[in-house]
């Protein structure tokens, strides 16, 4: 069985021991967005063995993924975990992922449980988002949703799906790729035994941050290929409006006609996204 690893790295020397650390019994491939922190330098020294590609410029998640992703596929790889440079594995992690993965091959791609760095709670945003699918008895619950900083994808995932769209420099790829999972007809899911780390519970919050975010999931959801493209621009339109409301700014009245203008451009993405290996170059 062939896994390879992927981490997006960008000034990431705060967790690059740990997450490279807990990965070393793996193929790796790190993709470096122009570090500044000497990460590169680091990684070269400390863990020669991962196949490590140096950007001049900061591709973003997505794109430099999407390396990493095509490296898989032409180099005969069963399976891709895709790792937040700030997260990490235990020992059983991808073993157990895998086994699950195989035994239910409907699945387009399965996550561990993501806990804080004191594994003594989820992280945050991965029990807002799959918190209530844990409830069932099934040691594999299906999601709607969870976040990209652990993935385990069967390489036919992304022969099918193909990679990540490059309209989402940061936030929200994982989304859309999920988006496109479902359309082809596969699910995602948590496997609820296992357990991996994604340590970012002390960030502070950041007001205009979570503005951008909401402006990209709505760009997630006017390309979504499951969703008729003009009710979409629609709902999406009001939601930012909403938005503007509840937190008195016209941050996001101001990202609500940048997607207008932008609508040929999601137009053509909404009827890329739900083509055989869109994106991946």
């Amino acid at each position: 069985m062939k896994i390879l690893v992927v981490i997006v790295t960008y000034n990431g020397m705060n967790w690059l021991p740990k997450a490279l650390g807990s990965v070393c019994d793996y193929d790796v491939m790190v993709i470096d967005n122009g570090s500044s922190d000497g990460s590169p330098a680091w990684i070269k020294s400390e863990f020669p063995d991962v196949i490590l590609v140096e950007s001049k410029e900061n591709l973003g998640f997505g794109k430099a993924n999407n390396i990493g992703l095509r490296y898989a596929v032409d180099n005969g790889y069963d399976y891709v975990y895709l790792l937040n440079q700030d997260a990490w594995v235990f020992p059983d992690t991808i073993p157990a992922l895998v086994d699950a993965a195989e035994a239910n091959r409907e699945y387009g791609l399965i996550s561990p449980m993501q806990m804080t760095a004191g594994l003594d709670k989820m992280d945050r945003n991965f029990k807002s988002k799959c918190g209530k699918y844990l409830k069932t008895a099934s040691e594999l619950a299906e999601v709607r949703f969870v976040m990209a900083a652990h993935w385990l994808i069967p390489i036919k995932t992304i022969r099918i799906v193909g990679g990540f769209s490059p309209v989402f420099p940061h936030n929200s790829e994982d989304n859309d790729y999920i988006h496109r999972i479902h359309f082809h007809g596969m699910k995602a899911g948590v496997l609820k035994t296992v357990q991996a780390v994604h340590d970012r519970e002390n960030r502070p919050y950041d007001k205009a941050r979570h503005m951008w975010r909401k402006y990209m999931t709505a760009i997630a959801g006017i390309t979504d290929p499951n969703r008729k493209f003009v009710t979409q621009v629609i709902v999406q339109s009001l939601a930012l409006i909403v938005f503007c409301v509840r937190y008195l700014s016209l941050l996001p009245l101001k990202y609500m006609f940048s997607l207008l203008g932008r609508l040929p451009e999601l137009k053509m993405l909404h009827e890329a996204s739900g083509k055989q290996g869109a994106y991946l170059e």
